[in-house]
């Protein structure tokens, strides 16, 4: 397994904090509620359980590149062609508004949603954010490039590349 040096990243309303981290394995995991991706063997989405949101009844069809899970009722995801679908959140007051229609046409590599805001990563590295900003979770850093991302309730972080 590759290992890289890679600096962490949390952004909030409080400001950045970058945390270098000694060499830890590309492969980052998390909960079960982590993003899954298959950049180059995209598949089906299947989705069960509570429906009572309609994050099921509105789940989108065919094929997809990644995953994320979020909020309490909401899925996004990375269509085989890299545009961004969002479902789910009906009737919840904390719902992710649907993906900005300035982004909607773009390409992205790797998705993540937290409580009421969602980040999209492109090839680049870059990463735009959309939703509640009320602890600064969408204050992401213009010049820095992103390895990777994910969100909780109300802050985000990612794995800058350093070089």
């Amino acid at each position: 397994m590759r290992k890289f040096r890679l600096t962490l990243i949390a952004f909030s309303l409080f400001g950045l904090a970058a945390i270098a981290a000694p060499r830890i394995n590309s492969n980052v995991t998390g909960n079960a509620a982590a993003p899954v991706a298959r950049p180059d063997q995209p598949g089906t989405l299947s989705v069960w359980g509570d429906d009572s949101a309609h994050q099921i009844t509105d789940a989108p069809t065919g094929e997809f590149r990644a995953i994320a899970k979020g909020g309490a009722f909401q899925g996004l995801a990375i269509r085989s062609d890299g545009t961004l679908v969002l479902w789910g959140g009906y009737n919840d007051p904390l719902a992710v508004p649907p993906v900005p229609g300035a982004i909607a046409g773009d390409e992205f590599d790797s998705v993540a949603i937290g409580r009421s805001h969602a980040l999209a990563r492109r090839p680049d590295g870059s990463v735009v954010g959309w939703g509640n900003n009320s602890a600064g979770q969408l204050n992401v850093p213009s010049n820095v490039r992103f390895d990777a991302i994910t969100a909780g309730n109300s802050h985000s972080l990612g794995l800058a590349e350093d070089g």
